[in-house]
């Protein structure tokens, strides 16, 4: 499947539908301009570039936040993951996916899940240090930030935390999204959940900091109504199933 090709990290993918009209939304600098004329075009990393462009992003990721239909889920299905090493190919054509969803037992009803997520670089091909016979971490970009790995957690009634992970039957890059609820007095408090959307992206251009392959946040939302657990917003408000059988 496809991913959405970009120089830098820092170009938000949902950004490429928008149109800019000739000698409008230009943004100077003393190298080289963020847009050109009628598109959108990445950043060179630079570091004082990038801090000029933050506020823009951040601004437009606020804007995208709560805003229903911007996330089209028409053409995704949830990828099936259980307790161990899975097999996915979630990366684009000639890359093999595994999916490694971890369990941390603490003794009490807060255990938690952990899931990390790898993809090879095509046959015959290297990146950077990496070779085609390497399981390459696909990390969880936003902003700055990077996670290595995605945490699942809750207690005995309620899901605090929880992933979905998707692919798409068009070659659209694949999405991860991540729900959180917020906690309350108690743990079967209702609360705002946020969903939060990665799109799978490729450091082409090897530019210093994300991985040959990287999730990169693209979109941010609230759910219209608070909610104990998480996986009853993610059946209610986006409208997707579960990636395992919960009784088992």
């Amino acid at each position: 499947m496809d991913l959405e090709r970009v120089s830098g990290r820092l170009n938000v993918g949902a950004l490429s539908r928008l149109r800019a009209q000739p000698n409008e939304m230009m943004l100077r600098s003393k190298r080289r301009p963020f847009f050109r004329t009628g598109e959108i075009v990445g950043l060179d990393m630079d570091r004082n570039y990038s801090r000029l462009c933050q506020p823009f992003v951040a601004l437009t990721l606020a804007l995208m936040a709560g805003y229903a239909g911007a996330l089209d889920l028409g053409s995704y299905k949830v990828v099936t993951i259980v307790y161990g090493v899975n097999a996915v190919d979630f990366g684009p054509q000639g890359t093999h996916g595994t999916v490694l969803l971890g369990w941390g037992e603490n003794f009490n009803a807060h255990g938690f899940g952990v899931v990390t997520f790898y993809l090879t670089t095509p046959k015959g091909t290297v990146s950077g240090l990496q070779r085609d016979d390497m399981l390459g971490l696909v990390s969880v970009w936003e902003g700055q930030n990077e996670k290595l790995t995605v945490k699942t957690s809750g207690g005995a009634d309620c899901v605090f935390h929880d992933f979905r992970l998707l692919i798409s039957n068009q070659h659209k890059p694949s999405l991860l999204l991540l729900a959180d609820r917020k906690m309350g007095e108690t743990f079967v408090d209702e609360e705002s959940v946020t969903f939060k959307t990665y799109t799978l992206k490729q450091n082409i251009q090897q530019m210093p900091g994300p991985p040959t392959y990287y999730f990169d946040l693209t979109e941010q939302r609230t759910a219209k109504r608070k909610y104990c657990d998480v996986e009853k917003a993610f059946h209610d408000e986006l409208h997707i199933g579960d990636y395992r059988d919960r009784a088992n």
